[in-house]
């Protein structure tokens, strides 16, 4: 699938998506083996497929129309999508772990000329180098070190680290949606596993930005770029710091929420009514 570039608010769809398609998304881990076939090679295979069909869709169109083609591996709209991936509209991410599933990951890359990206890359450390002679960047989850795929057995906390000294430029990311709360502790981890701190900050900044083209409009404070800010009480990456201020697309955000509103309902325990606090009610004279 693709993915898209957003702001967090908007009045309308305008104003929210920046970049309806960013990247081609590619999994290559062991789920996407396992809906490969449950082999490796087979489902590189099937990928390559998929891309000279789309090569092939985008020479002859008029003729795919008219039903004159042998049948896709894929559908028209994925077609459509491998076919802008292909002309280098945007990268394509690929999800991989193991050293030598990414090895053969740049392989694949350098032979049907796309751009690449990597994601998870938990064993990227084992071959850093080529991955920087490849100029290739690195989205990854610093906090992953534990085994919990066999494709993961030599992941380790300080890969980011490794990978940045390499040369590679890194993004950093969580464990998906749910766990964007936890973002700059998964950078502040990395930073107490060596990575400097300025490295860290732009993996969450300037990088996400420069992977997916939109670097001419985000991901840095400078004049002309979109205006959005986060004022910290202290170093976002200690816990115990919090956003004071957010702006979006240069318009103060209010920072109300669910959790804040229950706060203040109940910060005075006297004024709520003892029924609601779980308390008897006070006998009536």
């Amino acid at each position: 699938g693709t993915s898209g570039w957003m702001n967090l608010r908007g009045q309308n769809l305008d104003q929210v998506l920046v970049e309806a398609r960013a990247g081609l998304h590619v999994d290559l881990g062991d789920a996407g083996v396992d809906a490969g076939g449950g082999a490796r090679s087979s489902a590189l295979g099937l990928l390559r497929e998929a891309f000279d069909d789309a090569r092939l869709y985008r020479q002859r169109r008029a003729q795919f129309d008219r039903r004159g083609l042998r049948e896709m591996s894929i559908s028209r709209l994925d077609l459509e999508r491998m076919g802008e991936a292909i002309a280098g509209d945007f990268p394509v991410v690929v999800r991989v772990s193991r050293a030598n599933d990414i090895l053969r990951v740049l392989a694949f890359a350098r032979e049907q000329g796309v751009r690449l990206v990597l994601a998870g890359a938990e064993e990227g450390w084992m071959v850093a180098a080529q991955i920087a002679a490849a100029d290739v960047p690195v989205i990854l989850q610093p906090m992953t070190n534990l085994p919990a795929q066999f494709s993961q057995l030599h992941a380790r906390y300080d890969n980011a680290t490794l990978l940045h000294a390499s040369g590679v430029r890194i993004v950093i990311t969580t464990d998906g949606a749910h766990g964007l709360r936890n973002l700059r502790q998964e950078a502040g981890n990395a930073i107490a596993s060596g990575l400097p701190v300025d490295a860290a900050l732009r993996a969450l900044t300037v990088e996400p930005a420069r992977v997916f083209g939109v670097e001419d409009r985000y991901g840095a404070v400078a004049p002309g770029r979109v205006a959005n800010l986060v004022v910290w009480t202290g170093d976002p990456f200690e816990v115990t710091t919090w956003a004071r201020q957010v702006f979006i697309r240069g318009e103060r955000v209010p920072l109300t929420t669910r959790q804040s509103l229950l706060f203040e309902r109940y910060r005075d325990l006297e004024s709520v009514p003892r029924g609601i606090r779980g308390l008897p009610r006070a006998p009536s004279d």
